[in-house]
């Protein structure tokens, strides 16, 4: 078993002078350490002797804000061109649904006038020369020519009907042997 301990009363003289020393030291109180106070005392030195490196902090702050800035343009950047890309196809994409429903429309109109029989009779007599039972189609087929001729272009010189059409062909042979200098005086 333990033994209780004995506590050696303390006079006043021995408070006293405990009182007298921790109140001695400079930052030295009750219910501080040792540490804390030569700790205050150096503190104290240095904030009066030698200044603390303000600049260095400053230096590290633009450092750090600049990685920052550079961290979020290198994430940024690239996500914002890919928007205006998109929204540039998004706004191509809509043009050409808008030429589209205008092609719709004409085409639907076009479709109402095919279903109208007037406008299908009309075109099949136009573009087939077709003709109701009864009636007769003529055509007709004018003596001119339908190209116009260039001026200082001569124009080949008509096969003559006499001749059988070997004969024709190795005529035709011939003036485009000849080429366009010998159009001109070639007339039979």
């Amino acid at each position: 078993m333990p033994s209780p301990r004995t506590s050696s009363p303390r006079t006043s003289s021995t408070r006293a002078s405990a009182a007298r020393t921790s109140s001695a030291r400079p930052g030295a109180g009750p219910g501080r350490s040792r540490a804390t106070a030569a700790g205050a005392v150096r503190k104290g030195s240095s904030a009066h002797g030698v200044p603390e490196p303000t600049a260095s902090r400053a230096v590290f702050r633009i450092v750090v804000l600049a990685s920052i800035a550079v961290l979020l343009a290198v994430t940024l950047v690239p996500t914002l061109r890919s928007y205006l890309r998109q929204q540039g196809q998004i706004n191509a994409l809509r043009d050409q649904v808008a030429a589209q429903r205008v092609d719709v429309t004409a085409l639907q109109k076009e479709q109402a006038r095919w279903n109208d029989e007037a406008y299908v009779v009309q075109q099949a007599r136009e573009r087939l020369k077709f003709v109701k039972v009864g009636e007769k189609s003529y055509t007709v087929i004018d003596g001119r020519p339908a190209a116009k001729s260039v001026p200082g272009v001569a124009s080949a010189p008509a096969a003559s009907s006499s001749h059988p059409w070997y004969g024709q062909l190795w005529e035709s042979v011939q003036v485009a042997d000849a080429g366009p200098a010998s159009l001109a005086p070639a007339v039979k």
